[in-house]
């Protein structure tokens, strides 16, 4: 829902990645969102490792260039964090008063965080619940790790207003700006179940979809179920590596290296990509499954039928249709700035569509504006 126009306060959503750090200002126009301002900052090799910050100076640095060059209108930013660092588990327990769940969570985090209580930060969501019991996401996060961002936005002179998950963002910005409309029929995608009826009471068969966002080092897994997370998932996999891979066959930068995922230019980069793409999109797939499978041995009647996926992994030429023949499952790559309305005025500079999957855990990120 969007937040009133007198309420809303401007926050940069900053995602900083393993190979740049992106941000993005959105502002509410009327029921939909404008894209105000956005600024993409590579980052030197090794700066951030596994979603630690590895070397602050240069991290530090790299958010000072891009707000010098980027014109946001304010220094307020909201953060996200993931990978090895943050665990997040979706809990039963018997209904309570919120007042009562934070007295209960460090308890109820002790069984379920497999990090010392006093060594992470620890919050909770209610996700629904009955007349004896609620659902709830636990989400824990160790504090060197999320404490290392908020130094280095500090010493850029920001202010870190908001701190997130990258799997929550993914969430927010699903909702936000990816169209329910995206899929096409397909043959060999599995048909979701239509409306069922049971005397004369008719039941709406849930939702359920997956979003996979496949990012430089690590790969945020999300099935939710009529919009509500039910499956979460951070996998160190990600296409750095693939990218790399490419990189040093042809000794061409890295950035170079993600440019050819559309299709080589030449005999020797095509065999390069002939070589090095299948084995990155059969892991990419197996581990999608994975998570697929651990899902539906406790859901076993809710197939997941829509993958959602985004990250640079979409700038893969024809990955849509060789996920869909391995998981038989609809695929679409997001483009979330489709929904968006386009910014006007000095500075403003056209997001280009390659580059727009890059940017949804900032996206979502930028959505707490209201905050």
């Amino acid at each position: 829902m969007l937040p009133f126009l007198s309420k809303y306060k401007p926050i940069i959503g900053l995602d900083i990645g393993t190979t740049a750090i992106r941000a993005v200002e959105i502002r509410p126009v009327g029921s939909s969102w404008r894209l105000h301002r956005w600024g993409n900052q590579p980052i030197p090799p090794e700066a951030v490792v596994d979603g630690k910050i590895k070397n602050s100076e240069e991290v530090v640095s790299a958010l000072q260039t891009l707000f010098a060059k980027t014109g946001f209108s304010t220094k307020r930013v909201a953060l996200s964090v993931g990978g090895p660092s943050v665990v997040i588990k979706s809990i039963q327990l018997p209904l309570m008063t919120e007042m009562d769940l934070e007295d209960q969570i460090s308890l109820e985090a002790e069984e379920h965080i497999p990090f010392g209580i006093d060594d992470v930060h620890l919050d909770f969501q209610i996700l629904n619940q009955d007349e004896e019991n609620m659902n709830v996401l636990l989400t824990a996060c160790k504090k060197e790790s999320l404490d290392a961002y908020l130094k280095v936005v500090d010493e850029a002179g920001l202010i870190a207003s908001v701190c997130d998950l990258d799997i929550c963002c993914l969430v927010n910005a699903h909702d936000a700006f990816i169209s329910p409309g995206a899929f096409t029929p397909n043959k060999k995608a599995k048909k979701p179940k239509k409306k069922a009826v049971k005397g004369d009471e008719i039941k709406v068969a849930p939702q359920v979809v997956l979003l996979v966002n496949c990012g430089g080092s690590y790969l945020n897994v999300v099935i939710l179920i009529d919009g509500l997370p039910a499956f979460t998932r951070d996998y160190v996999f990600g296409i750095r590596q693939l990218l790399k891979q490419i990189a040093d066959e042809l000794e061409i930068p890295i950035n170079e290296a993600e440019k050819l995922l559309k299709g080589g230019n030449t005999p020797e980069q095509k065999k390069v990509l002939e070589e090095q793409l299948p084995p990155f999109e059969d892991q990419l797939a197996s581990t999608i499954k994975q998570s697929i499978d651990f899902f539906s041995k406790s859901n076993p009647n809710l197939p997941v039928t829509n993958l959602f996926l985004s990250g640079p992994s979409t700038h893969i030429d024809g990955i849509e249709q060789r996920l869909l023949e391995k998981l038989a499952i609809q695929v679409v790559c997001c483009n979330p700035i489709s929904g968006l309305k386009s910014g006007s005025g000095k500075g403003y500079v056209p997001m280009p569509k390659e580059m727009a999957s890059r940017f949804i855990v900032a996206l979502g990120l930028a959505l707490r504006g209201d905050m």
